[in-house]
């Protein structure tokens, strides 16, 4: 099925960032210094579709920076 219309990356970045944010009502890690890491999902959404490949793809992206971004903090 053809798509709609289609936007560029950035765009596509900062409309998942949005809505992510939104519906997940910001989740935070939170030791002494609050942490937002379901922040890098919009981004690595975007470039995991806009480059067509696996779920495997998507998720071994999203699990660094949380274990990066969570450890920070501590």
């Amino acid at each position: 099925m053809e798509p709609l219309f289609t936007t560029d990356l950035v765009t596509t970045m900062f409309v998942n960032g949005w809505m992510l944010s939104d519906l997940d009502d910001r989740v935070v890690y939170c030791t002494f210094v609050a942490s937002y890491p379901s922040d890098n999902l919009s981004s690595i959404l975007a470039m995991t579709e806009a480059l067509d490949v696996s779920a495997r793809d998507f998720i071994l992206p999203l699990a660094i920076p949380y274990k990066i971004q969570c450890r920070f903090p501590e």
